[in-house]
């Protein structure tokens, strides 16, 4: 005899899959959600801290991401990186629409990704890793300068840019 298992995945204080009494059928048959489902979570994508917004209002769903990427390098660390960053940045802004941002030196991704209402595990992962598979090859060659720090979020400038100490001469 086969064994079966259930599972909830928790969401902040949402479980999925979706409670059946949140559902209503609309005029056209579609199953929607009734009133506006909202909730909070976080994930993590290379080393990246990422807090999302899920916003649910019947047939219509988004998540709001902003990820912590880093800070990005101080002239005096290394110009060479802080110039290539800053030069990847301003090249994914350019290609994919403002997704990179500079906050007091802090490179934030950001954006939004649509879900198919009412939100399920397998929805609301594959809208993120749509989201994310966007930007990867901008966090790879970020990866070229940066790695992820040691408390393992966010990046700092590998030590192979690090400026060394130039003693003067007197």
């Amino acid at each position: 005899m086969t064994k079966t298992h259930q599972f909830n995945l928790m969401l902040g204080d949402r479980r999925l899959p979706v409670d059946i009494h949140s559902l209503a059928v609309d005029s056209n048959g579609d199953v929607v959600g009734v009133g506006k489902q909202t909730f909070n979570f976080g994930f993590a994508y290379q080393s990246i801290p990422f807090a999302a917004r899920y916003v649910e209002t019947g047939a219509l769903a988004h998540i709001d991401l902003v990820g912590q990427v880093g800070l990005l390098p101080f002239t005096a660390e290394s110009p060479e990186a802080r110039r290539a960053v800053s030069r990847i940045l301003d090249a994914a802004n350019s290609h994919l629409g403002p997704v990179f941002r500079l906050d007091d030196g802090r490179i934030e991704l950001f954006g939004a990704a649509e879900v198919a209402a009412p939100v399920t595990a397998v929805g609301l992962v594959s809208a993120l890793a749509r989201f994310v598979l966007r930007v990867k090859p901008y966090i790879d060659c970020i990866d070229l300068y940066l790695e992820p720090s040691a408390e393992g979020m966010g990046r700092r400038l590998r030590p192979s840019y690090r400026r060394t100490a130039v003693r003067r001469k007197r």
